[in-house]
């Protein structure tokens, strides 16, 4: 047993060293791709007739919380960061 936490602590150390590498480029570059094409296709891009285009950030999914939880975010996928909960 001693092994396994022996090799988790090496890998979880390793994963925190590159962090940047394995967590912030992807995310980086992801939301870049999104909000550069997300620009140029405004107004270009239609898939019906009836339905404009919107871009990331314009549209907000509705989500259902309770009145006592305070810190989330508005965002276009509901972020569960800080949270709290008021009695």
């Amino acid at each position: 047993m001693i092994t396994f936490w022996t090799l988790f602590a090496k890998e979880t150390l390793r994963f925190w060293k590159v962090a940047m590498q394995t967590v912030a480029a992807p995310v980086l570059t992801s939301l870049l791709y999104l909000v550069i094409f997300g620009y140029a296709f405004t107004g270009r891009v239609q898939v019906y007739d009836d339905v404009p285009y919107a871009l990331w950030g314009e549209f907000v999914t509705p989500a259902a919380v309770r009145k006592n939880v305070r810190g989330m975010l508005t965002f276009p996928a509901p972020l569960l960061w800080n949270l709290s909960i008021e009695s």
